[in-house]
Formats: C-alpha cells, sequence, structure tokens
C-alpha cells in the first residue's frame, strides 16, 4: 500500500530508526566535445548536473547548445554551459581587464546561456602564468548579478584547485558550487585537499570533491574502490557534492559506484541559486518526494553540524492534537544527506492530516503533511 499524497515539509532532522541511505547533495560531470560520447549516451544514474565543455571562453551555437540541453534534461539532469578552461586565462584576462569589456563578456556567457537553454554557468578560469587577478572576482561577482536578475535563478559555478585557495575564497560567496579538481589525490588525502578550503572560510556546504578519468596521471582512471571512497567522505563529511572529469572516460564500475549515492529524484531542488542554497544548509531541509525509479515515496533529508560532529534530534509523527503517534528519528546523525522510505513511517496511519515536529538543541519546529492511502 504506497502513500499517494504527501505535502513537503520543511525541518531539520537526524538519527534514523529505519535503513537510510545517503546521497551526494550533486554529482556534476564533465562531458567534453571531444570525449567521443555523444550526450545522449551519457549515464545519467551517475549525474545531476552535466557541463557543456568545449575549452573555450566561447559560446556555442544555439543550436549545438539546445541540442546539448535537450539530450541532458531528458536524463533529468541540469546541463551547464562552462566557460573556459586550461589554456584559456590569456583569453580570460584580456576579456576582463577593464569594465566594459567585463559587462560585454557578462552579457556574451549569459545570452549563450539562455540561447542554449542551460540551466547555469561554470567558469573555469585556471591558475596559470602567475596566478588569477583580481579581474576573476569581479568577473564572478558580475555574473552572479547577471544571474539572480533571471527566474528561475540559473547556478553559478567554478572549478578550482588546492593551489587556487586564495581565488576561491574571494569568490566563495559567489557561487553554488566550488568543485575541486582533486584528480590526482587519493581519498586518503583527500581531507588535508579540503582543509587548505575550510581553513580560510570556504563552506563545506559549497565544495565538491573531484575524481578524474583521463590519461595524465589521474588516480581514479579504472578505480571504483577510490571512486566510491570519495563518494563516502563528500557525504560523511558533509561538503556540497561531487564532481568527476571527464565523465566519457569512466569505467563501467566506476559508473556504477558513483550513481550508488546520487539522488535522481531531487535533481531540480538542488541548489536552483545562492538565496535557495544558503537556505538548504541553514533549514538542513527535509522534504518528501516522489522516487521515480521506485514509484516509491521518501523522506530526504540534510544533516548538518558546525564541528562536523554528528548532531542529535527527535523526530515525530503527531496528530493534530499534538500526540505522539510514531517516533520517525531520534538520537545521533552524523552530517550528510540521507533517504527514508515514507511507507514504514506512515503506512499505518489512517488518512488525514498529521503535525511532524522535529526538536534539536536549537528548539522545535512543526510542519503539516497530509497522508491518503
Amino acid at each position: 500500500m504506497k502513500m499517494k499524497k504527501v505535502v513537503a515539509v520543511m525541518g531539520v532532522c537526524c538519527g534514523m530508526a529505519f535503513s537510510q541511505a545517503k546521497y551526494a547533495g550533486w554529482s556534476t560531470g564533465y562531458h567534453t566535445t571531444w570525449g567521443g560520447q555523444s550526450a545522449a549516451n551519457t549515464f545519467f544514474k551517475a549525474y545531476t548536473h552535466v557541463m557543456y565543455f568545449s575549452g573555450s571562453i566561447n559560446p556555442p551555437s544555439a543550436g549545438t547548445g539546445k541540442s546539448f540541453t535537450d539530450a541532458i534534461h531528458k536524463g533529468n539532469c541540469k546541463a551547464i554551459l562552462c566557460i573556459g578552461g586550461w589554456g584559456a586565462a590569456g583569453s580570460f584576462e584580456s576579456s576582463s581587464n577593464t569594465a566594459e569589456k567585463r559587462a560585454a563578456f557578462v552579457t556574451k556567457i549569459m545570452d549563450g546561456m539562455k540561447a542554449g537553454g542551460f540551466d547555469g554557468v561554470d567558469i573555469d578560469w585556471e591558475e596559470e602564468g602567475g596566478g588569477i587577478s583580481g579581474n576573476y572576482t569581479l568577473l564572478l561577482k558580475e555574473l552572479r548579478t547577471a544571474v539572480n536578475a533571471i527566474t528561475p535563478k540559473p547556478l553559478l559555478t567554478i572549478a578550482t584547485a588546492d593551489n587556487q585557495v586564495a581565488s576561491a575564497v574571494a569568490v566563495k560567496d559567489y557561487v553554488d558550487q566550488m568543485n575541486a579538481m582533486s584528480y590526482w589525490t587519493l581519498v586518503g588525502g583527500m581531507a588535508g585537499y579540503m582543509k587548505k578550503f575550510t581553513d580560510k572560510g570556504v563552506p563545506k556546504s559549497v565544495l565538491g570533491v573531484g575524481y578524474g578519468y583521463d590519461t595524465d596521471g589521474e588516480v581514479d582512471v579504472n578505480n571504483p574502490t577510490d571512486v566510491e571512497a570519495k563518494c563516502k567522505f563528500a557525504i560523511d563529511n558533509a561538503y556540497g557534492g561531487i564532481m568527476i572529469w571527464e565523465i566519457a572516460r569512466a569505467c563501467a564500475a566506476c559508473n556504477d559506484n558513483t550513481a550508488k549515492y546520487v539522488d535522481k529524484s531531487a535533481v531540480t531542488a538542488v541548489r536552483p541559486g545562492m538565496e535557495a542554497r544558503r537556505a538548504f544548509m541553514q533549514s538542513r531541509t527535509l522534504a518528501v518526494v516522489s522516487n521515480p525509479l521506485t514509484g516509491s515515496r521518501d523522506i530526504r533529508y540534510s544533516v548538518s553540524s558546525t564541528d562536523g560532529n554528528a548532531a542529535v534530534i527527535d523526530l515525530g509523527l503527531y496528530d493534530m492534537a499534538g500526540g505522539l503517534v510514531k517516533t520517525l528519528a531520534k538520537g545521533p546523525s552524523l552530517p550528510g544527506n540521507y533517504s527514508l522510505p515514507l511507507e514504514p513511517a506512515g503506512a499505518a496511519q489512517g488518512d488525514g492530516a498529521y503535525l511532524i515536529k522535529l526538536t534539536t538543541p536549537a528548539g522545535t519546529q512543526a510542519a503539516s503533511t497530509v497522508l491518503s492511502h
């Protein structure tokens, strides 16, 4: 017996009395135009966001962009336009070194994004020849203003690395995803790698843990064990998501191990804009959603804490008079994103309206939900 109707609820929850799955907040994969793989043949189960990567600072034609985004959207993924790549630093600088040039560059990027039907923009201005200039920060700031003027808000993301921490810190308030190019680092070194960012004030919620399948020394080429370990590392340590370069080269086992930690049903809710991202992390979102892969309904939620340690809460289902019907979650839970099948939580209850109450050290929150069997 399945629930037919559930009203989404918001709150904070952690600790579970039932079996639970953990998911990365996002899984962003780079699709290269030279990768030998059609966008339509992407292993979509492993990704929530797919980047169009040509290595250029120029957007593709509207037709090329639309062909890509149509294929990616059919796979229930967000399609992101990547601008730049290794070797593009000089072009970035010459397009951004005056206010007038930056304004024209921002307009070109945004026009290309809209014409191609993309859901956001990724800036890949890598530190070459002495590092990224201050124009990098100005460009990201002006792009943030441009995307904020659009409804629904597109995503603004960047790729970064542990030799780019200073520039990453400078733009941390402007981006929705900051994906680390940690392709040459095994999971055992990831704590130190990511700490370089967090020690400088970059929130974990905006950082993605990266792994790579290229051929110039990336440690995860045909290494499904480390791929899975990095997914778990990102989730268990409350990082925002994972990022993969480049997806056409992934082995089948690596794809399968990534897919274990990807929540496809929540794609449309994953950080649609800066304000929503902050609200997501501040409220520790809880939602009841349909799972198109199983036909069931799941309780999806995120757990976070200021120090990375377990948080303690008490989550219960109550009748409208305030009487406890069932305890749904109680006790400590490590930071991460979780999923709980709805039916064990509510299938035994009668139809009607209920309250979900959440008690944490910060206080009690309540929201209503309607169960209909």
